[in-house]
């Protein structure tokens, strides 16, 4: 599924649901990073009423778009990592709609 996600995907970003829980979702997440480095993914799964939150920014766009653990505490309170990397979670927000379009058009602007 990732290959395919990426070859219909034409910019180099991409923010997805993914039905996966915490632990397949690295996973995936880990596949998108193997087949293409230099993009920056965020990832989000609803599993009940838990968020769950992965992003992965590569270190060429870490100084336009900023952190990763930035970019997930716009989606949830709770999370954290690395510049690189970071990963969080907790309730659905009732605004999860707002918040993504925010990321979209963020991103959009600085990459």
């Amino acid at each position: 599924q990732a290959r395919e996600w990426v070859s219909t995907h034409s910019s180099d970003w991409m923010v997805r649901a993914v039905d996966y829980d915490a632990k397949a979702m690295r996973l995936f997440c880990d596949a998108l990073k193997d087949l293409k480095p230099e993009w920056l993914f965020i990832l989000y799964s609803i599993q009940g009423e838990q968020l769950n939150v992965m992003v992965s920014i590569p270190k060429g766009m870490q100084a336009r778009v900023g952190s990763a653990s930035d970019w997930v505490k716009i989606l949830c309170p709770r999370g954290g990592g690395r510049p690189d990397f970071a990963q969080g979670g907790g309730s659905v927000p009732e605004d999860l709609t707002q918040k993504l379009k925010v990321i979209e058009e963020k991103i959009a602007e600085l990459v």
